[in-house]
């Protein structure tokens, strides 16, 4: 059995950036992937950076690789064979490997780069090493296919040491959660309240979730919150609840719902944007899509952007549900829950009878301003 030295991650989007900037990313990825193999009690003896690899020491290369590959920010990790850049050890060490991974009758390929100067070409590398693995293991019946082999040896030359690996764990690219500033997530009853705060983490904002319960009497089913929290890369994660007041006292008796469905939103918004000041987030998440019906959802967004006092952002509002559906399924996330636990935006079927003077008129009537204030004070923050 292969003994694996080193686990290596590769990250690609941070290095697009100026040099003070990519170095802050890739000190702060670093400080991320530690702290993650940390948190769930994984060994490691050292990590450094060179030319866009993250490399992690001892342990179990495999578990680490594992486990970093969902660090936002990683592209890809692998459990790897650290050697020199001599030929010949390069080519025992994908020897090693290739007895181990190799299965009779498979097609194989060699994946070779080099960084800095080496008497000998990545071509050249990767004919030479396949070539042995052709004629050490003529027995097993391998033969080369370099479109669509069932392994890959890849072979990774830098200035001083090689690595070899087989096994690839794909991460999401991106950037480091926090290196982007905060934003304010509003999840809900649906999966996609969620998807949107990942997506928005996936650019490099740190999520401040909260959730809106209708009732007094809400069981503490944050799922969704808990999903985040797979992703974010430090002990412990805070979620806010607040409780949505029941306003329809300042409504007539038989007044039309939609009133008090757009009341409701825009009041969503109004606290969505108060916690965010308070705790100096930068925007406000919502995860609505545009399907199934487009034109009412553009509608919506012109009411409840008219209240907001900070960009409201719709990462998922050109997905279609079959993409969102997709997404949950690749990232293992909770399925939409059962009951209205807690409060979701909604389009109206219809905006017949709205008018701004009418939505505005109710709003003065219940005091919106003293309302969000009284809401944004007893927010509760709970850990998950």
């Amino acid at each position: 059995m292969v003994n694996f030295d080193v686990s290596l991650i590769a990250y690609s989007e941070i290095l697009l950036k100026s040099d003070p900037v990519r170095r802050n990313l890739e000190n702060m990825l670093v400080k991320q992937i530690k702290t993650r193999l940390k948190m769930e009690n994984l060994a490691f003896n050292g990590v450094s950076k060179e030319g866009g690899r993250i490399y992690v020491f001892g342990g179990d290369p495999e578990k680490n690789s594992k486990t970093a590959s969902r660090v936002l920010g990683v592209d890809f990790s692998a459990p790897a064979i650290k050697t020199s850049t001599n030929l010949q050890s390069l080519i025992e060490a994908s020897l090693r490997l290739g007895e181990e991974v190799l299965g009779e009758n498979e097609s194989f390929a060699v994946d070779a780069r080099r960084v800095g100067v080496h008497p000998y070409t990545s071509k050249e590398l990767e004919t030479k090493i396949g070539a042995e693995i052709l004629r050490r293991f003529k027995e097993k019946g391998l033969k080369v296919n370099l479109e669509n082999p069932d392994k890959t040896i890849f072979v990774e030359v830098r200035e001083k040491n090689a690595y070899v690996y087989s096994k690839i764990f794909r991460g999401w690219g991106g950037l480091p959660v926090g290196s982007q500033g905060r934003v304010v997530v509003l999840l809900g009853n649906k999966a996609k309240t969620t998807l949107a705060g990942w997506l928005m983490m996936k650019r490099g904002v740190f999520p401040l979730p909260l959730y809106l319960s209708q009732n007094d009497d809400v069981k503490n089913d944050f799922r969704f919150a808990e999903d985040l929290s797979k992703y974010i890369p430090y002990e412990g994660f805070n979620v806010y609840v607040a409780k949505l007041k029941d306003f329809s006292k300042a409504l007539p008796k038989n007044e039309d719902p939609k009133l008090y469905s757009i009341l409701q939103q825009r009041l969503a918004v109004r606290v969505a944007c108060g916690l965010a000041k308070k705790r100096e987030a930068l925007g406000v998440v919502v995860g609505l899509t545009l399907d199934p019906k487009p034109t009412n959802v553009l509608r919506l967004l012109s009411y409840i952007e008219e209240v907001s006092t900070l960009p409201i952002f719709y990462p998922l509002i050109g997905f279609e549900d079959f993409e969102v559906n997709e997404l949950k399924t690749k990232l293992g996330f909770h399925d939409d829950l059962t009951d209205e636990k807690f409060f979701d935006f909604s389009p109206l079927e219809n905006y017949e009878g709205l008018t701004t003077k009418k939505i505005k008129f109710y709003e003065e009537k219940m005091n919106v301003d003293g309302l969000t204030d009284e809401i944004i004070k007893n927010i509760k923050v709970l850990r998950v």
